[in-house]
């Protein structure tokens, strides 16, 4: 496998010059803030990805933006559902008046990062 392309071209009749062209970039070179890792979807994931961008044919999306968006949702989801039910422990420890039950990790950490930035707890 050859790293760089020859490329020949000729000034006179009997001149020969050989010029290289160097390699595109890779990806993460080219896009640094857009690739951090490599990700392999299964087959049912892959075909849920593609209904998404039929859905969404108007606004043309790719595979990798398409996933971008259903990740961001995904996680946005994710993340109100761990502060709702920190929220409904709290208030359900506090109406039996016992001990609250131990935070999940992800609640220990939001709880880390509020007080870093002087923000108001989460829950």
């Amino acid at each position: 496998m050859m790293n760089n392309k020859r490329k020949y071209t000729r000034k006179n009749k009997n001149e020969v010059v050989s010029e290289q062209t160097t390699k595109r970039l890779p990806a993460y070179k080219r896009q640094p803030d857009l690739y951090y890792s490599h990700v392999w979807l299964d087959r049912e994931i892959y075909a849920q990805i593609l209904t998404f961008i039929g859905w969404e044919r108007p606004k043309k999306y790719s595979v990798k933006m398409a996933v971008r968006i259903l990740l961001e949702l995904g996680l946005k989801h994710y993340i109100i559902k761990q502060v709702n039910l920190a929220a409904k422990e709290k208030r359900r420890g506090r109406a039996e008046d016992s001990e609250p039950t131990e935070p999940t990790g992800f609640i220990k950490d939001m709880r880390k990062r509020t007080n870093k930035m002087g923000l108001p707890p989460i829950a």
